[in-house]
């Protein structure tokens, strides 16, 4: 009958698992490293493109601020000339007003009262 055949290992085996074993747990590592790199680059690019968007905000809304203190003044203006236009519109008013007072008095002091005979 055979012998079966021994679960020790020999020396030889043993130093060459070693050497599999470390040449393993280094790939690992290695690979481990990349996957953390690869993630600090992520992180990085993220952090860069957040003040990109930050900086492009800010500056819009520094636009949007312009123009909008742009637009009231312009409508600060148009008020300011159409209150001038309203208040001559209002004097103009008056005047037309009194002017036709003073017409229709003078037409009614041309025109004979009832009950008066116009003589020719």
């Amino acid at each position: 009958m055979a012998r079966a055949p021994s679960k020790i290992m020999s020396l030889a085996d043993r130093k060459v698992a070693a050497t599999g074993l470390k040449t393993a747990l280094k790939q690992h590592q290695a690979s481990t490293k990349e996957v953390l790199n690869a993630q600090k680059e992520a992180e990085k690019a993220l952090a860069a493109a957040k003040k990109s968007a930050d900086a492009k905000i800010k500056e819009a809304e520094k636009a949007a601020a312009a123009a909008r203190k742009e637009a009231d003044k312009a409508v600060a203006t148009a008020q300011k000339a159409f209150d001038a236009v309203a208040k001559k519109t209002e004097k103009a008013v008056a005047a037309a007003e009194k002017g036709k007072a003073k017409i229709e008095g003078q037409l009614a002091a041309l025109t004979p009262a009832a009950g008066e005979v116009a003589t020719a």
